[in-house]
């Protein structure tokens, strides 16, 4: 039971977030469909801040999009990110879930 700072993979522009050491498989492979933690829209975890602020956040989902290049070919791929969709003062912004450290028992293997 520990605070832990989730680590994110790309799996050919499919973004994942793994335990601290597990990003990668046996092989030194990215593997979102082995290696990531499944997320669920209005899950709650425990937060610590930067700030060392703890609160207990719903999980939300934020897109993601890079372009990727494979044989010569170049294309556009997207990811759903889950974070934490925050308002303040009137602005509301998405912080994405590596951005912080969760509870570690609030976190399942997949």
């Amino acid at each position: 039971m520990s605070w832990v700072r989730l680590e994110r993979g790309n799996d050919w522009g499919s973004i994942y977030f793994a335990l601290p050491g597990q990003r990668l498989n046996a092989h030194g492979q990215a593997s979102a469909k082995t290696q990531g933690l499944p997320f669920f829209e209005g899950d709650e975890y425990r937060v610590r801040w930067p700030s060392g602020e703890e609160t207990t956040e719903s999980v939300t989902f934020g897109h993601y999009s890079e372009r990727v290049s494979d044989h010569g070919n170049s294309y556009e791929v997207g990811s759903m990110l889950p974070g934490f969709q925050l308002r303040a003062r009137g602005v509301s912004w998405f912080v994405p879930i590596d951005a912080v450290e969760v509870w570690f028992e609030t976190v399942e293997a997949a």
